[in-house]
């Protein structure tokens, strides 16, 4: 995950964004309700993700 820097496990949830990078569920959802943006690419995300 390019948030924590942690690698996936089997059976966590990953969350992938309209621009197609994934991520740990909770880490993007805790970086979404700071950001408006992918953590990669700066996309802009609806916030509603």
């Amino acid at each position: 995950c390019a948030i924590c820097m942690d690698d996936y496990k089997k059976r966590e949830k990953i969350r992938e964004l309209p621009c197609s990078h994934g991520f740990h569920a909770r880490c993007v959802d805790k970086w979404l309700r700071q950001h408006n943006s992918c953590p990669i690419c700066r996309e802009n995300i609806n916030p509603t993700v």
